[in-house]
């Protein structure tokens, strides 16, 4: 589970409260990650950032850097994505291999990576980047609108990082599209966020029914065109583009054979009270057959845990088994973990914090943090 900056404070109260913890049994810290913002701003500011970065005077990094999204590797040691809360262009901080003691081993600005990446084999790292300024497209559509973009048009790539953070390489996400069939998709893509990719997975070894698909092969999460793509990680072209009923969605993962699971953000709809309101779901798409099955909620109309809603941001956890995974619902401030045969919820997290020892005068003693996430540690 993780938390931030004076989260978890009891855990790790001789840092700035714990970035992650590791519970076990009935809620026993395990492990804990203490936020040593001090080093994680030392090291941030003494990595080379590109020219278009621009801070505010007189604003401490440390002060507003936040973790976005973290992935464990298998020694215990955690990829951490960081994001500036304000005052800072563009609001991406970095990203970080953090040890157990909470020291940065390395920390890499160039790239400007973010949101959700992957570890995969020799601690190699597959993770969304940024190209600023962003070059002009040529597609008409975007090309022609793409004026009115205040600061910079937004392109996505993905940037690989070797064991010690260096970019050794990055995949371009719109010449993968030029390069196939669905190049049309991007007559219709907004001019200055084309994609927005959120999350950059890996096709698992055991894949099957989809011709043409092959382990290592890239499974990236597009925002903005509530769509995610499988891109051949060799001829770095998009070989399948897959939409449905969910909406500006987080998190895709390959389960297995066919199969793929997605957080969907804003694709849930109840009447409550003579108003339509959004929920979130989790999903389960079978490209083989184009079958799409909502795993939670069940029954949205009387599931005590509905409705939960995850306006943007959000992540999904397998577990080793791939029998369950974490639903983590950032912005609402809960994960869920869910029994896929069933969509049975198995346990419930609420990210709450007790803000007593920070002498703050509240309605209640604990405060919902959002942002969190949950995920199935890995084994040792």
């Amino acid at each position: 589970m993780i938390s931030g900056r004076r989260g978890f404070a009891r855990h790790c109260p001789s840092a700035d409260g714990c970035l992650a913890v590791e519970y076990a049994g009935q809620g026993d810290a395990r492990r804990t990650w203490p936020f040593r913002a001090d080093l994680l701003s030392a090291a941030a500011t003494a990595s080379e950032r590109p020219p278009a970065w621009q801070m505010t005077p007189g604003v401490a990094a440390g002060d507003v850097m936040l973790p976005f999204f973290v992935t464990p590797y298998p020694n215990g040691d955690l990829l951490v994505s960081f994001r500036y809360a304000a005052y800072h262009w563009p609001g991406v901080a970095g990203v970080a291999r953090v040890g157990q003691d909470g020291r940065p081993l390395w920390f890499a600005v160039d790239g400007y990576s973010h949101h959700e990446g992957v570890v995969a084999a020799g601690d190699t790292v597959w993770i969304p980047g940024h190209l600023f300024p962003g070059p002009r497209v040529d597609v008409p559509s975007l090309e022609d609108h793409q004026w009115m973009c205040r600061r910079s048009v937004r392109m996505d790539r993905v940037n690989v990082l070797d064991e010690n953070g260096a970019l050794v390489d990055s995949v371009s996400v719109v010449d993968a599209f030029l390069r196939s069939r669905w190049a049309p998709v991007m007559r219709d893509a907004r001019p200055c966020d084309p994609f927005h990719l959120n999350s950059v997975a890996l096709v698992g070894e055991d894949v099957s029914g989809l011709p043409g698909v092959r382990p290592g092969d890239l499974v990236l999460s597009l925002r903005n065109l509530d769509a995610f793509a499988i891109v051949d990680r060799e001829a770095r072209v998009v070989t399948r583009y897959v939409q449905g009923t969910f909406e500006a969605q987080h998190s895709v993962k390959h389960l297995g054979g066919s199969r793929f699971v997605l957080l969907d953000n804003r694709g849930g709809d109840i009447q409550r009270d003579g108003v339509w309101r959004k929920y979130s779901r989790v999903l389960v798409l079978d490209l083989a057959d184009g079958s799409e099955t909502v795993v939670f909620p069940k029954n949205p109309g009387q599931d005590p845990l509905c409705c939960i809603y995850s306006y943007f941001q959000g992540q999904i956890s397998i577990s080793p088994d791939r029998m369950r995974v974490i639903a983590s619902f950032s912005q609402a401030g809960k994960a869920v973990e869910v029994r896929i045969a069933d969509g049975r919820a198995l346990a419930e997290f609420n990210f709450v914090h007790d803000m007593r020892r920070f002498g703050r005068s509240l309605p209640t003693a604990t405060v919902r943090f959002l942002d969190g996430q949950v995920f199935y540690a890995r084994e040792r």
